[in-house]
């Protein structure tokens, strides 16, 4: 990373870290003219994840999910025609001087010492108040001069003719669709989404985006507008000319929002993926087996085989050293592959000359290979992990494997044992050496 890059880091920040982080860039920009700005936002339990038992503070382990995005901010001129929103306006609440709103989502500790987020009662109270409030300052900066004069009259008037004889504060009907298209609703749950559709006057249409990624993702903390104005995108929702109002939650308790303008036809979410489809449909089959003889894949798993066998055009007598070498030994990591290389000598496939493309996949997401030339004919070793079992392979039946053998016992232990943890394992290793 470059010495004049700027990092910031906003913690605590809670599920509305996003647009504040964009609230921070709208600041920097106009200070530092034809930069770019990379904002990284993610879900919260990944750093909190919560191993005791007090149930407020177990809460987030099961509402969050893992997840995360990433938005390109710029305001390089030249850049526009490349952007598909424009930012026209951030608004940011909070109640920190309300001790229920500061304190309704805090990190502390349980009795043991175990860290982790808890959730109080006064959540949706603090939530209340903190939703009053913005729309107080959001209103009168989106609606038309035309509903914010509507709503004026009818307060007026609601408060002359029934302020006398009712004690409820006047409720004048809103419509914010007057001044908005789409609304990219915080997908925290189903109560809160419904319950700011509700407040809002939204149909089932508008709270669908959101509805939708939260059944499909989960609640992805700060990061889950993004994956809401994706599924806009990908219904080809958005044209030119649309405003979308970005609406988050967050501790402190802070309720803030962002609103952009469409600056191009977003024909489709997915760009990405339409590129490659595209470029799938008409490219070349490439024949790998005119420069390689044998294939040493990664034994990742069936489907890892299976997909890279399908990518390469290999056929079965390819794919079965490392179909046995996964049946066998199951996924060594790292290791595998060698795993793999020694059934082709055990096998005696290995002649001089002959070269060996070793394929392998890690975390990253990284894919590495290696070619490799055989400089004499090899033949199955005394060493091999194969030499006791090479005469079984290859097996017509994969169901089953030594591992299923060796682990069977476990489907008689009973419904009372399908969950593991650290302080039952002795106890169920014990029974199991017992019973034989």
């Amino acid at each position: 990373m470059r010495e004049d890059i700027k990092v910031f880091n906003l913690s605590g920040m809670g599920c509305s870290a996003t647009l504040i982080s964009m609230n921070l860039v709208q600041n920097l920009f106009k200070i530092h003219k034809n930069s770019l700005a990379l904002v990284l936002s993610t879900e919260s339990i990944g750093p909190n994840w919560y191993v005791g038992n007090e149930k407020s503070i177990m809460l987030p382990n099961v509402l969050f999910r893992c997840g995360g995005a990433a938005v390109l901010l710029t305001n390089i001129p030249s850049l526009k025609h490349n952007a598909k929103f424009k930012v026209k306006l951030l608004v940011r609440t909070h109640l920190g001087s309300n001790p229920e709103g500061f304190q309704c989502v805090e990190q502390k500790e349980d009795q043991m010492g175990r860290r982790g987020i808890q959730l109080n009662k006064t959540l949706p109270k603090a939530a209340t108040l903190a939703f009053i409030d913005y729309l107080k300052i959001l209103a009168p900066k989106i609606l038309s001069f035309r509903e914010l004069l509507r709503c004026s009259l009818a307060t007026f008037i609601h408060s002359k003719v029934r302020g006398r004889r009712s004690t409820s504060k006047p409720k004048p009907n809103v419509n914010f669709k007057t001044g908005v298209d789409h609304f990219c609703l915080y997908a925290g749950g189903t109560a809160v989404i419904n319950g700011v559709g509700k407040s809002l006057g939204l149909s089932d249409y508008d709270v669908e985006p959101a509805l939708m990624t939260l059944h499909r993702f989960g609640n992805t903390s700060s990061s889950s507008v993004w994956y809401v104005s994706r599924y806009m995108e990908a219904k080809k929702r958005l044209k030119k000319g649309d405003k979308v109002l970005m609406f988050s939650f967050g501790s402190g308790f802070k309720c803030n929002s962002c609103f952009l303008e469409v600056v191009r036809d977003l024909g489709d979410g997915n760009d990405l993926n339409m590129s490659l489809q595209v470029k799938s449909s008409s490219t070349v089959k490439i024949n790998f087996k005119s420069g390689v003889d044998h294939f040493c894949i990664h034994p990742g798993g069936t489907a890892v085989i299976n997909g890279v066998g399908n990518s390469m055009g290999l056929n079965e007598h390819d794919l079965e050293p490392a179909r046995m070498a996964l049946h066998r030994f199951g996924n060594t990591s790292a290791s595998g592959i060698w795993y793999v290389l020694g059934y082709m000598e055990a096998k005696r496939r290995l002649k001089k000359g002959e070269k060996v493309l070793i394929v392998g996949f890690s975390a990253g997401f990284k894919c590495n290979i290696c070619v490799l030339e055989v400089v004499r004919d090899l033949d199955l070793e005394e060493q091999s992990v194969w030499k006791d079992c090479i005469g079984e392979y290859p097996l017509n039946d994969l169901a089953c494997n030594a591992f299923v053998e060796a682990y069977k016992w476990m489907e008689s232990l009973g419904e009372d044992h399908l969950s593991f943890n650290a302080d039952n394992f002795q106890n169920l290793m014990r029974e199991y050496k017992e019973k034989n």
